[in-house]
């Protein structure tokens, strides 16, 4: 996740956020008319947040925050298998997906730092992301299979300009 806030006041930043998590793969087994899919897929959540961030514990040198905000997911699936007909001919056919598409998200976490020096801290970052993509088509179909709810968690560093 790369981020950026300033302060507004006291103890409320205002900022955006990108969360760019790992490439999530694995096989499926999809009913479909006459037949039914075995899918290879790959699917990757890209994740864009303004965030409101409420400084909730300052201790020293340690600091959390509480983080809520909105923005835009883009969800992207690829899959790759083949058809296999509930009928004779019984052979198989080859099937490539692509599914794209950008959904509203809501996003609540959290912010954990301690201080290393004036410019410098250590950061721990929890994310839950709530995508407004039920995943069905308007027929009931399931569409990709993935979850709607993204948690994400992370570590890293802090840079004051």
């Amino acid at each position: 996740m790369l981020f950026i806030d300033a302060d507004v006041a006291a103890r409320v930043s205002v900022g955006g956020e990108v969360s760019l998590g790992v490439e999530i793969k694995g096989g499926q087994h999809q009913r479909a008319l006459g037949g039914s899919n075995d899918l290879r897929t790959r699917h990757h959540d890209t994740i864009f947040s303004g965030v409101v961030k409420f400084t909730t514990l300052s201790a020293g040198p340690a600091h959390v925050a509480a983080v809520m905000g909105a923005g835009l997911a883009w969800r992207h699936t690829i899959r790759e298998g083949s058809f296999r007909p509930d009928l004779p001919p019984f052979g198989t056919t080859p099937v490539e997906q692509t599914l794209s598409n950008a959904v509203f998200t809501t996003t609540i976490g959290f912010d954990g730092v301690i201080v290393v020096s004036p410019r410098t801290a250590l950061v721990w970052t929890g994310r839950f992301h709530l995508l407004n993509d039920d995943d069905r088509e308007p027929s009931g179909v399931v569409r990709r299979g993935v979850s709607s709810r993204v948690f994400r968690f992370g570590g890293g560093a802090r840079f004051n300009f």
